[in-house]
């Protein structure tokens, strides 16, 4: 996991999200966030429908590293074009998240 400068909380952790669950997470909504496959970067529904994520969805870093290299190979190019098409991706504090999340539960 990478590590970003919070203004609130300094150095922490931090989620990967595409545009749209960004956008809600500025506006202090906790959106239904699903997870792309492996990388764990979290996408709305949209992304997730729009890039086909369902047909990847089983897959987990064991399992494919368990795979023979070709096969790696394959899953990996097919992962990074579909990771490369998600808008505009941005990072978020875990704890800034956790806040927004605790507030929506209300």
């Amino acid at each position: 996991m990478g590590v970003l400068d919070c203004k609130k909380h300094g150095m922490t952790g931090f989620i990967d999200v595409c545009s749209h669950i960004d956008e809600d997470l500025k506006n202090g909504i906790y959106p239904k966030m699903n997870s792309f496959p492996i990388l764990d970067t979290k996408i709305c529904n949209y992304c997730y429908k729009i890039l086909e994520l369902d047909k990847l969805e089983s897959m987990n870093l064991k399992d494919v590293l368990n795979l023979p290299q070709n096969q790696i190979d394959k899953i990996e190019a097919i992962i990074g074009k579909k990771y490369d098409l998600i808008p505009d991706r941005n990072q978020h504090c875990i704890i800034c998240v956790e806040e927004i999340k605790k507030k929506n539960e209300k």
